[in-house]
């Protein structure tokens, strides 16, 4: 009976020693699990810092006149670009971000950029993702002439280039534009010139705001240049194709 009651014990210690050993590799794969939810926490984390850094950098530079009408200016909607601009010349220095590149001292690299059209943001505005988005609807006002909000898409890739484990995100920017056709009107004065423009069907705008104030359109020689000895106005037609017109100037930002 002793010798039975020592085996019992011994056998009762050996399953104790199954379950405890079946309780570590639970406990393993559970810490195992929790350290890779929190490292992918912090991932996760660390993109969005660098994508807000990202976004707020683009946001910085098209709010200047000079870099986003060196970059947009005609331009034309559903055109990919290859790099964003700093300057209309820029010998001197790189360009602010260039597809196929790193941005600056970001692990991230610039994907794409596009000027998205019309049938893409429809696309967007369908998946429900990206609230807010409007299609392009230049103005025909002669107040607000070819003002319109384009959609710049910029896609980054974080890790290897196109290689195993790279992750893509985007980002959409609203950007305010003067859309249309811009055609120089040409004739011996600046009222035959600006009746021609009428004619038309565009409104003659300053040359360097591309406003189309009622100044630049009564019969004076008001917004005009002389050009081989005739008079020049620069004509902006603004129609319902919206795929025929170019980006010609950068506006101010909403406030």
């Amino acid at each position: 009976m002793f010798r039975q009651k020592k085996l019992d014990q011994a056998g009762m210690g050996l399953m104790e020693v199954v379950v405890a050993l079946g309780l570590s590799g639970v406990l393993v794969v559970v810490l195992m699990q929790l350290s890779k939810q929190q490292t992918d926490q912090q991932k996760s984390a660390m993109r969005n810092i660098e994508l807000t850094e990202i976004q707020q950098k683009f946001v910085g530079m098209y709010s200047g006149q000079t870099a986003c009408d060196a970059t947009f200016a005609y331009v034309k909607m559903g055109e990919t670009l290859n790099e964003f601009r700093v300057a209309e010349i820029q010998y001197d220095q790189p360009p602010f971000a260039q597809v196929g590149e790193p941005f600056q001292a970001l692990k991230v690299y610039i994907e794409e950029m596009k000027v998205l059209s019309n049938v893409e943001i429809n696309e967007l505005m369908a998946s429900g993702k990206y609230p807010g988005l409007s299609a392009v609807a230049p103005s025909t006002a002669q107040a607000n002439l070819g003002h319109a909000d384009i959609q710049f898409r910029v896609k980054f890739n974080r890790g290897a280039r196109g290689g195993i484990g790279a992750q893509v995100t985007q980002k959409i920017f609203t950007i305010p534009v003067i859309m249309g056709k811009l055609e120089p009107k040409t004739d011996m004065t600046a009222v035959d010139a600006k009746t021609q423009c009428h004619n038309a069907g565009g409104f003659v705008v300053d040359p360097t705001t591309l406003e189309a104030t009622s100044t630049c359109n009564d019969l004076t020689d008001d917004c005009a240049e002389e050009t081989g000895g005739q008079m020049e106005v620069q004509c902006l037609i603004v129609d319902s194709n919206v795929d025929d017109m170019s980006i010609l100037k950068c506006r101010a930002l909403k406030q």
